[in-house]
């Protein structure tokens, strides 16, 4: 089963101010232009971790806040200022658990066409 497309954006300059402050990770690539530009990247990046979030949002729009038990994810590309995320996933195995239904998923984000993360998630759901 495909879930439905799930987007997010465009990431732009604040995003990342708040996210920064949120996560007090102000690492000087994702804030500052000239400090970016110094490491060969054509603006600031977004935190992996904001990614990382992006897709948690994602599988709380899919099945609530207090299902979802497991989120792991791999990193592959940085997310620019600008980018759409868009996250996409699929039930991979399905478990009846006592009461609830268990459901393991495959994730992937995307940055505009750039695949950003890939990962899996476990949900509960209550009968």
């Amino acid at each position: 089963m495909e879930l439905p497309d799930f987007v997010h954006g465009p990431v732009d300059r604040l995003t990342l101010a708040l996210y920064a402050s949120a996560s007090n990770d102000h690492t000087l690539i994702h804030l500052d232009p000239d400090a970016a530009r110094s490491v060969g990247l054509p603006d600031v990046i977004g935190h992996g971790m904001l990614s990382m979030a992006i897709m948690g949002r994602a599988l709380k729009h899919w099945f609530g806040l207090r299902e979802a038990k497991a989120l792991s994810v791999r990193f592959s590309a940085p997310v620019l200022l600008g980018d759409m995320i868009r996250c996409v996933g699929k039930v991979a195995d399905r478990r009846q658990d006592g009461d609830a239904t268990e459901y393991a998923l495959e994730l992937t984000g995307f940055a505009n066409d750039r695949k950003i993360l890939t990962g899996t998630a476990t949900v509960r759901i209550p009968a």
